[in-house]
């Protein structure tokens, strides 16, 4: 979420079975806070409970760093300028 051109808050979201493989949050998907400044994992949410580990994998959700984070940063908030309503909310997809 970038506000005014600087990114105010992000999420990790991922998908599981509930959510039918998407990572829709409101479909039993898992959102996971992402420090700012580090760009490290901290702890999951999935259906209003807080979790450690992802629900079919096992993996742990804490302290996992996000490839590119500076980069990603950047780039949101070069979108965030661009827009008239102060606020946006900005899709970064990682793949190989």
């Amino acid at each position: 979420m970038v506000y005014r051109g600087v990114p105010a808050m992000a999420i990790l979201r991922l998908p599981t079975q509930a959510s039918d493989g998407k990572a829709n949050l409101h479909r039993g998907g898992v959102g996971v806070g992402i420090d700012l400044s580090t760009g490290m994992t901290l702890s999951g949410i999935q259906r209003n409970r807080y979790i450690d580990n992802h629900p079919e994998t096992g993996y742990s959700l804490c302290d996992r760093q996000i490839p590119h984070w500076q980069t990603i940063l950047e780039m949101a908030a070069k979108l965030g300028d661009k827009t008239e309503s102060g606020y946006l909310g900005v899709d970064i997809v990682l793949d190989r």
